[in-house]
C-alpha cells in the first residue's frame, strides 16, 4: 500500500531559493516536488463485512494510509449508497467504526468521486469485492479486500487484507 500511495503521491512542482537547482547552481531556483495527497479511500459497510475484527482491520489501514505524507483524506462509509461521509486535513488520532448494512454497491463512491473538487489523486477500496463494479476506471484505484474477497474489476491494484481471528 505504502507503494501504490507513493507512486499517485507525485503531483507536481514548486521553486524554491532554499535549494539550488542541480544543474543550474546559482542564479536558477532549486526545484521541490509537492506531496500533498487528496485521496479518497472508500470503506465497505455492507451486511457482508459486517464482522468486528474485520470492520477494525479496515480501520487499522486508515491509520496506516494517513501517517504517510501530508495529505487531505475523504473516507466514505459505503454500502448500496453512501452512508456516511468524513473529511481529514490532519492525521486522524483515532477512528470510528462504523456499522452500515445492506448490500453492496461499489459504484457510488466512483461516482462521488467525479464529483470531487479538486479531484482525488487515487482511490483506495477497502471491501470483500461481492458487488457491481464500474466498467472502467477514471482514477488509479487500489482494491483491497479480505483474504476471501472477489475482485470486482478486470482494471485493477490489489492487496489482500490478513485480519486475525475472523469468525
Amino acid at each position: 500500500m505504502r507503494q501504490f500511495v507513493g507512486n499517485v503521491g507525485r503531483i507536481g512542482r514548486r521553486s524554491t531559493w532554499k535549494r539550488s537547482h542541480r544543474r543550474f547552481f546559482q542564479r536558477t531556483p532549486g526545484v521541490r516536488k509537492k506531496q500533498r495527497l487528496n485521496l479518497l479511500v472508500a470503506i465497505d459497510v455492507s451486511d457482508s463485512t459486517n464482522i468486528q475484527p474485520l470492520r477494525e482491520a479496515f480501520a487499522a489501514e486508515l491509520l496506516q494510509i494517513s501517517r504517510g505524507r501530508e495529505n487531505s483524506l475523504t473516507v466514505l462509509y459505503t454500502g448500496s449508497h453512501i452512508q456516511k461521509i468524513k473529511t481529514f486535513t490532519t492525521k486522524p488520532q483515532t477512528i470510528e467504526v462504523y456499522s452500515g448494512g445492506g448490500y453492496t454497491d461499489l459504484r457510488p463512491a466512483f461516482n462521488y468521486a467525479r464529483q470531487m473538487v479538486p479531484t482525488p489523486t487515487a482511490v483506495i477500496y477497502l471491501s470483500d469485492g461481492f458487488g457491481q463494479a464500474p466498467e472502467c476506471a477514471d482514477f488509479p484505484t487500489l482494491w483491497v479486500l479480505t483474504e476471501d474477497g472477489e475482485i470486482p474489476a478486470e482494471w485493477r491494484i490489489e492487496l489482500r487484507l490478513q485480519c486475525e481471528e475472523m469468525t
